[in-house]
């Protein structure tokens, strides 16, 4: 665990950029791996129902694409320590965007062969990867702050509407308190 933190605090004393550059390849690797995992599923074969030209060539093609889509559909200006399920679900509207797109020109120009129960999955498998990573860097995020406060406010909320949970994250992501109950 000594490791992890060491190397998730230099990755995070580094500039923005560096950091986005991070994300990214780990975003492009995840995709290669959902992809990978996608023809394993569906073909039980990693390269599936295509030759290893056409594959790699999908592969790319998927890569470009999809980090075109997230730099400037805006997946990397938020800050992964506030990740919530909402970006899980504009994650899941830019991959089924992307996954659309591709299937559709790929069709049409006849290159490739994999059907729509392929897409579907690949969707759903890219979707919880590269969404999985957010949620996994946000607890990480969290637990190595939360090492760093172990002094924590406690407090009790009164009040159990939505006012009281809205207090409640907000308190759940300052970190310097511990919420014990609501009244």
């Amino acid at each position: 665990m000594e490791f992890i933190e060491k190397v998730f605090i230099y990755i995070v004393n580094q500039k923005r950029s560096v950091r986005r550059l991070i994300l990214c390849t780990i975003d492009l690797i995840l995709i290669t791996l959902s992809y990978l995992v996608t023809n394993l599923i569906i073909f039980d074969d990693i390269q599936g129902g295509n030759s290893f030209n056409e594959s790699l060539t999908i592969l790319i093609i998927l890569n470009l694409f999809s980090l075109y889509i997230y730099i400037y559909s805006g997946k990397y200006k938020g800050l992964t320590k506030y990740s919530n399920s909402i970006d899980l679900y504009y994650l899941a509207l830019r991959n089924f965007f992307i996954i659309c797109i591709l299937s559709f020109g790929f069709s049409f120009q006849g290159f490739d062969n994999n059907s729509l129960k392929f897409w579907i999955l690949l969707w759903i498998v890219s979707t919880v990867v590269v969404g999985g990573k957010s949620f996994v860097l946000r607890d990480i995020f969290q637990k190595l702050n939360t090492e760093k406060f172990r002094n924590k406010t406690k407090v009790v909320i009164y009040g159990a509407s939505s006012k009281g949970a809205q207090i409640a994250a907000r308190l759940r992501l300052d970190l310097n308190y511990n919420i014990l109950a609501f009244i």
